[in-house]
């Protein structure tokens, strides 16, 4: 009986998890529409959203293909921290939209396209070839972890999606296990490549 609770606590924590990271990707796509860089010009591959340990970037980004060119749009949340003195830049968009008229917190949503390196656009595409699927998760405690979301798209369509917090509850086929490490370390290549 006891072990019937805890599942469902846990079930209900990741639904709320899930809730949460849907919230997000409505305020920056939100945010991406009102600078006019959403929709965005081309054929959407993916897109990706993070919130990272420790202090790396959260993120939600769009890569797209247009003319055989690969450019990801983004939107990434800071928040100052007056105590710190320091932007804090792993919480949500929702955190940062709260106290964007906050008279001492300051947030923002910052936004931009990049252009990608050929390297990562055959990684990505490595990715969105090959998605993992997520093995039973380990309702356990985890230190530092994160939370990624993939999604794949066919038009406007979302054809696939993949969250997970730990990389290594993926399965991949055994020429494709180098991937767990890829996206593993994914938010960190992202948050690199939007600095």
């Amino acid at each position: 009986m006891e072990h019937a609770v805890e599942t469902k606590l846990f079930e209900k924590a990741r639904e709320e998890d899930y809730r949460a990271y849907k919230e997000d990707v409505d305020i920056a796509i939100g945010e991406l529409t009102k600078m006019k860089l959403y929709p965005v010009d081309g054929t959407v591959i993916c897109d990706l959203y993070a919130i990272p340990s420790h202090n790396s970037q959260s993120y939600y980004a769009i890569i797209y293909e247009k003319g055989g060119r690969f450019d990801m749009v983004y939107a990434k949340p800071q928040f100052y921290e007056p105590i710190t003195q320091e932007y804090i830049k792993m919480y949500r968009f929702k955190d940062a939209k709260e106290v964007e008229n906050h008279p001492v917190k300051a947030g923002k949503i910052i936004m931009g396209i990049k252009h990608l390196p050929d390297e990562f656009v055959s990684v990505i595409s490595d990715i969105v070839s090959n998605m993992p699927t997520v093995r039973h998760k380990d309702e356990g405690f985890t230190l530092d972890g994160y939370y990624q979301a993939i999604r794949t798209y066919e038009g406007d369509t979302v054809c696939d999606e993949l969250i997970f917090e730990n990389a290594d509850e993926l399965v991949l086929p055994d020429e494709k296990k180098y991937l767990i490490g890829v996206l593993d370390e994914l938010y960190i290549q992202i948050g690199k490549l939007i600095e």
